[in-house]
């Protein structure tokens, strides 16, 4: 994804099938709802610092994806973000990272901030 998009739509990507690897906009302060839930081949996600916010269910159901580096930007992401990706065994945030089944604690690291 070009570094020149500043938005996306919600559920853009939503149930593609074919998806393996995303590597969004360093512009982006948002990952809006939906944007890659059902994504089931999905299994590498990239994000980056200047990230702010990962909306609701934005990658709900992605089967395939294992774990997940959160930028030290993020100031909001929702409790159901990653959820029902029953292959997700660890997210880092802020060089600490929260394997299964402790994964709500980086939610809580989050959104603590605010």
């Amino acid at each position: 994804m070009p570094d020149t998009i500043t938005e996306l739509n919600k559920e853009l990507f939503q149930g593609n099938s074919a998806l393996k690897s995303i590597t969004f906009s360093k512009s982006l302060k948002e990952i809006p709802k939906g944007v890659c839930q059902f994504c089931s081949a999905l299994e590498t996600v990239n994000l980056f610092d200047g990230l702010e916010v990962i909306g609701y269910v934005a990658f709900n159901n992605c089967d395939s994806l294992k774990s997940v580096v959160i930028p030290d930007t993020v100031k909001e992401c929702d409790v159901n973000a990653f959820f029902a990706c029953d292959s997700l065994e660890a997210m880092t945030y802020k060089g600490k990272t929260y394997k299964k089944p402790d994964l709500d604690q980086c939610y809580n690291a989050i959104n603590d901030q605010r």
